[in-house]
């Protein structure tokens, strides 16, 4: 298939994945001060602007690179290989534009997205959603927004936030889209998370932040249930930090292979005249290549369905839905498992004098890929997503049967797991 460069699609996604491993060098060369000294990654950001990755999702139509997310994924996960941090913001960036596709009105997605790819916005959001919907009323024939959000990732370097908001009147929850400078918007600088000090996800405080009709995102009759094809939204993030944690997983394997291999001194007893020469190190780095490879192809697989289902568009049934969401819970929970085997067992087969500062120490700083993999792990503890995964297959019913959306509504928010008896199993 051939776009509107003229490429196809293997050369188009070739292309922008040199432009991202280009980048990414450039990033790794200053990830490791840049976490210790925290700030703002403006320059970075503007990098990423320069290269055309902020638009590189945008529909060529509107002026973008036309990519789809099988690519943008790849792209994410080649940006973490070097900045776990970027990588993250760049991921709900993407996230926080395709909700303008998922929800907006036609006229609205044209408007929005054309202006975003002629200025270059990067998008942040107040959407966390275990937070309070943010206040959205009408006072004296104004639209105000009122609230507080936590995890606002990209705030603090955003053209433009997309937040999360509840109308009083109607009690319907939409999502608002309008600049990040407008008056009454406090963001906080009150990010400090272990090797993700540039990914800036603190607070944000909305205090009668005046809102236009026009920045209310969809249309102004929604339906009263949702499409399934709307709730891609919750897959395509979750499928993100998958990306996110197997790009830290390979730097992190990249540079403890540069160690062994220009530093680490042999075993006394091993027998052999260099590190590298050395059968159980050789195995152990194998073995890890093996199990980061493995899923690797899973993530690419997963990918790949993801963008099926959304080009579905309308046409995606829940039943689709429900076996995407059982795809994507599936590869987070390989993922992880890669990103924390990777980044823990890499020390076992360095050696003790990677820990002072002529060892690999400035390197595992560079790209925080220990603590950024266990520290993305807690987005969602590992054990709750083990069950949901188990739970997903269900996930379907939601979207078809009105008795189980009501049980599901009235059940407590975060019921205890029943303990599982003695003799129970896997199956």
């Amino acid at each position: 298939m051939t776009g509107a460069e003229g490429l196809s699609d293997q050369e188009r996604a070739s292309k922008w994945l040199a432009v991202a491993a280009d980048v990414g060098r450039e990033f790794r060369e200053t990830a490791a001060q840049r976490d210790r000294h925290g700030g703002s990654p403006t320059r970075e950001i503007e990098r990423l602007r320069e290269v055309g990755l902020l638009t590189l999702l945008t529909p060529a139509r509107y002026g973008g690179g036309g990519g789809n997310w099988e690519l943008g994924y790849r792209v994410i996960r080649e940006i973490a290989r070097a900045d776990g941090s970027l990588a993250h913001l760049l991921g709900y960036h993407y996230h926080f534009a395709e909700l303008l596709r998922l929800f907006g009105a036609a006229e609205q997605r044209a408007q929005n997205l054309t202006e975003a790819a002629r200025a270059g916005w990067f998008w942040g959001g107040a959407i966390n959603p275990r937070d309070p919907d943010v206040a959205l009323r009408v006072e004296g024939g104004r639209l105000l927004l009122s609230g507080r959000k936590t995890f606002c990732t990209g705030a603090r370097v955003a053209d433009r936030l997309i937040v999360a908001a509840r109308h009083q009147d109607t009690e319907r929850s939409l999502f608002v889209s309008i600049p990040a400078n407008r008056p009454g918007i406090l963001i906080n600088d009150d990010w400090d998370n272990m090797g993700q000090r540039q990914a800036e996800s603190g607070s944000v405080v909305l205090r009668d932040v005046e809102v236009n009709a026009d920045e209310l995102i969809g249309p102004d009759s929604p339906p009263a249930e949702p499409r399934p094809f709307t709730t891609l939204n919750t897959p395509i993030l979750q499928h993100i930090f998958v990306n996110i944690y197997l790009g830290i997983a390979l730097g992190a394997l990249e540079d403890a292979r540069a160690y062994t291999l220009t530093t680490m001194r042999p075993w006394l007893t091993s027998g052999a005249q260099a590190a590298r020469l050395d059968p159980y190190i050789i195995e152990q780095y194998g073995v890890l290549w093996s199990e980061h490879s493995a899923a690797v192809a899973l993530a690419d697989a997963v990918g790949g369905a993801v963008q099926r289902a959304y080009d579905r568009g309308d046409a995606l049934t829940a039943r689709e839905r429900g076996e995407l969401a059982v795809a994507v819970a599936t590869a987070k929970v390989v993922s992880t498992r890669v990103g924390l085997s990777v980044t823990s067992a890499m020390f076992e087969v360095m050696g003790a004098r990677h820990q002072c500062g002529t060892g690999i120490r400035p390197l595992l700083a560079q790209h925080q890929d220990p603590q950024l993999a266990r520290s993305g792990g807690l987005q969602d503890p590992r054990g709750r997503r083990f069950r949901a995964e188990r739970c997903a297959a269900g996930a379907e019913r939601l979207f078809v049967d009105p008795t189980a959306r009501e049980r599901a509504r009235l059940a407590p928010r975060y019921a205890p797991p029943t303990r599982p008896s003695a003799s129970a199993s896997l199956d």
